[in-house]
């Protein structure tokens, strides 16, 4: 990227020169804005594969605020979900959430679905 941030900038990606204001500011670069042009950042962005649709909800998130509802739908979704870890999860005490009754139902939950109750809460 060469020039002012007065003047503008060549863009990395589509080769040509582009306003300062067609670049989002980037606090660690040398020139303060980033190499590429919004454009080509944005529509790399959109190129990139969207997320598996088994990966689309946090299995850990919903044992962490109890939420056994959505939990049950989103292991019957799942093709392995971690059930060990999200047992350890479960049973786990935290000094930031407090537990809910619904934690020790599903502990129960992920048990029926072959959890290992020994288990160290490796992802297996």
């Amino acid at each position: 990227m060469a020039g002012s941030a007065a003047t503008g900038f060549v863009c990395n990606a589509c080769g040509e020169w582009k306003p300062s204001t067609h670049f989002h500011k980037r606090a660690r670069s040398k020139t303060g804005y980033a190499p590429s042009c919004c454009a080509c950042t944005n529509r790399a962005r959109r190129s990139r594969p969207a997320t598996p649709a088994g990966r689309r909800t946090n299995l850990k998130g919903l044992v962490r605020k109890g939420d056994l509802e959505r939990l049950r739908s989103a292991l019957d979704t799942s093709s392995s979900p971690p059930l060990n870890a999200l047992l350890v999860t479960a049973v786990t005490p935290y000094v930031s959430a407090r537990k809910k009754d619904t934690h020790s139902e599903i502990a129960r939950l992920l048990i029926e679905r072959d959890a290992d109750v020994n288990s160290t809460g490796d992802h297996s």
